[in-house]
């Protein structure tokens, strides 16, 4: 089981993350009809992959942060129920802090991903 991210064909390998959640985005189109009463229209529903760390070393921090960078749909491999699952994503979000110790690392890590 693999867990990879990046352009196709030259995905970087994932440590496993200590947490691991799928959720769900709607997006809608939201509007007031006369009466005044809101109405929403759901034009699609995609899929939010986070991924939590507690600490990983700088250099792991520096590949992501390429990967964030790109600004492109990225493949996206990960194992869920004992399977490898493929997604093509966008790289939202890339939290981290920086340790304050003497060896390089970083911890509090979150990586959101959101399905193309």
């Amino acid at each position: 089981m693999s867990w990879k991210l990046g352009v196709e064909g030259l995905e970087t390998t994932l440590y496993k993350p200590t947490a691991f959640v799928i959720g769900e985005k709607k997006i809608e189109k939201v509007g007031r009809v006369a009466s005044g009463k809101k109405v929403k229209d759901v034009q699609a529903v995609k899929q939010l992959f986070t991924l939590s760390y507690n600490k990983l070393e700088a250099s792991y921090i520096a590949s992501m942060l390429i990967e964030h960078g790109r600004k492109l749909p990225l493949n996206f491999i990960y194992e869920y129920n004992g399977t490898d699952n493929e997604v093509t994503v966008f790289f939202e979000r890339f939290t981290r802090r920086k340790r304050l110790t003497p060896t390089e690392l970083w911890g509090d890590i979150t990586i959101v991903l959101e399905e193309e």
